[in-house]
């Protein structure tokens, strides 16, 4: 699961929704004790939009949250993601990649409790 905009989380529907053993990526500037309801998930949390920004994406932050749900999920490698990325991102293209590998190496990651 993925939450893009943190106002939004709704933790009785994640609760009821995701699956055991299941892993939530989230777009926070909070911290791993915020989401104590949670931390039955396995859980990645990362600030996309400061790095966004940062590299002159403005608000544009997808493919910060792309790199960390690759390290969150390991479903592919990082270098295939940028390679993707770089492939398809319509403008900006080292930006858009470096966002990708900045958040792969910024998110931080949780495994679940018992």
């Amino acid at each position: 699961m993925i939450i893009f905009d943190f106002s939004l989380i709704d933790e009785m529907e994640i609760l009821q929704e995701l699956k055991p053993n299941g892993s939530i990526l989230i777009n926070t500037h909070q911290g791993i004790d915020f989401f104590r309801r949670l931390q039955r998930f396995r859980i990645g949390l990362i600030d996309a939009a400061p790095i966004a920004r940062s590299l002159g994406l403005g608000a544009t932050f997808n493919t910060a949250m792309l790199g960390a749900y690759v390290r969150l999920t390991n479903l592919i490698t990082l270098k295939t993601l940028a390679e993707t990325v770089k492939a398809m991102a319509p403008a900006k293209k080292e930006e858009n990649v470096e966002a990708v590998r900045k958040a792969y190496k910024q998110v931080k990651i949780y495994e679940a409790e018992g």
